[in-house]
């Protein structure tokens, strides 16, 4: 059986209602079970008198999520995600794979209509140097993909990095050409 998550209105709320609704439709209820059914006994408070007052019109999951944003995000929120994105480069202690995810949980709140090759793009170009080399002549069908490549050029990095090439052994002939044999 399924048990709704209560979502009261915080600034994670808008997120967690279009996480919810998104996990809710793979499991296969139709945009009119969820708003029937599951949404009205997932809110609570505020957003619960808002749903029964105006929320309830919406006829789509994609029309409800929009109404619920306007009604409990900040004016300038999507502008402010959009500028965090524009803005957003890999920190040097950042691992790649978490910079990809990162970005693509940003792509879902500022711009969740963004191609493939628009946010693959934008995540190269924002990378870190240190993996932007790697990314060149690559191409990725989408950020999955990239993540997928993360992982590897993750581990060629450090493999790389930990690299320490062998001593060559002290035998008499190379002792004899470099001259520091013991008399």
């Amino acid at each position: 059986t399924f048990r709704p998550t209560r979502v009261t209105t915080t600034a994670r709320a808008p997120t967690s209602i279009s996480t919810g609704c998104s996990i809710i439709s793979r499991h296969g209820l139709s945009d009119a079970e969820l708003l029937e059914r599951v949404v009205p006994v997932s809110l609570t408070e505020q957003a619960a008198r808002w749903f029964r007052l105006t929320g309830h019109r919406a006829r789509t999951v994609e029309e409800f999520r929009e109404s619920f944003r306007g009604e409990f995000l900040p004016a300038n929120y999507e502008w402010r995600l959009r500028r965090e994105l524009e803005l957003r480069t890999q920190h040097p202690d950042e691992s790649l794979l978490e910079y990809v995810r990162a970005m693509d949980e940003l792509y879902r709140l500022a711009n969740p209509h963004a191609t493939n090759a628009e946010k693959v793009e934008r995540v190269t170009r924002q990378a870190h140097p240190t993996f932007a080399a790697h990314f060149r002549g690559c191409r990725f069908a989408d950020l999955e993909e990239l993540a997928t490549e993360a992982k590897r050029i993750q581990g060629d990095i450090l493999a790389a990095r930990s690299y320490r090439p062998l001593r060559p052994p002290r035998s008499q002939s190379s002792l004899a050409v470099h001259g520091t044999a013991a008399q």
